[in-house]
């Protein structure tokens, strides 16, 4: 996982000062780094390099490393990809500025959100449609609500009875009207969630219809209706179970 948290530049009262290391500097190998104050400094891990000051305000013999500073000293915890240990003199600084191994990092948090390798290569604009396709593919508000990754399906849907007389709910609320002849209902065709609630209403042709129900429902507290009651409506309540992989109904209701 991309260490996103490494990106912070100060603790959040200011710009992070710059630091001098201190005599007698650091050998090679060595991992504290002696400074003279990390004002502003982040608390946390965080990118920090280190080399030599020059007059035009470069830096040589520079080196990026993954770090935590504390008191009077910085404590090297990796060097980030491409950096050697090169040890410290007394009188070069250590700042904490953008770097490419900064812009790797955040490229790399863009690829983990977006699920793509290619995010050094998005401009701004492009980020901003990346983000609004991966919204659009969570959710999809034509009608239909579904959350990425499921099968929900909160919209209301009307069903149609096949010719071998089944019906079977394509949504949690499920509208079934004008039932004309006995009917099977069988269980959702989604994928349910342990916990899902849903709930069938049915009404016929005035005339009341027999109904059989598949094995994947079970009654819980109450009795699955055999009929319907001719110009009635008939409410059915359920909840599924991933403990018996059931749809439990849990209420009926007709008026």
């Amino acid at each position: 996982m991309t260490n996103f948290a490494a990106l912070v530049a100060s603790d959040g009262s200011g710009e992070s000062i710059r630091a001098t290391v201190q005599s007698p500097g650091r050998s090679i190998g060595s991992s504290v780094i002696p400074v003279n104050a990390i004002t502003n400094w982040p608390t946390g891990a965080c990118i920090i390099t280190t080399g030599t000051l020059q007059a035009n305000n470069t830096i040589t013999n520079a080196q990026v490393f993954y770090g935590t500073a504390s008191g009077t000293s910085v404590t090297i915890g990796s060097f980030a990809p491409g950096y050697s240990d090169l040890g410290n003199s007394a009188g070069d600084v250590v700042v904490i500025k953008p770097t490419t191994e900064w812009a790797n990092v955040v490229a790399a948090a863009i690829a983990d959100i977006f699920g793509s390798g290619t995010a050094q290569n998005l401009t701004a604009n492009q980020l901003a449609v990346a983000a609004a396709a991966t919204f659009a593919a969570a959710v999809t508000l034509s009608g239909v609500t579904e959350v990425a990754g499921t099968s929900y399906n909160l919209s209301h849907s009307t069903a149609t009875v096949d010719g071998s007389g089944n019906i079977t709910p394509t949504s949690q609320v499920f509208r079934v009207t004008a039932l004309a002849a006995a009917a099977t209902i069988q269980v959702p065709s989604y994928t349910p969630q342990d916990g899902m609630s849903g709930e069938l209403r049915i009404s016929d042709n005035g005339t009341g219809q027999g109904l059989t129900w598949a094995t994947g429902w079970r009654a819980v507290g109450v009795t699955l209706p055999s009929a319907t009651t001719g110009f009635a409506f008939t409410y059915i309540s359920y909840e599924y179970s991933s403990v018996d992989s059931k749809f439990h109904v849990l209420g009926i209701a007709r008026g």
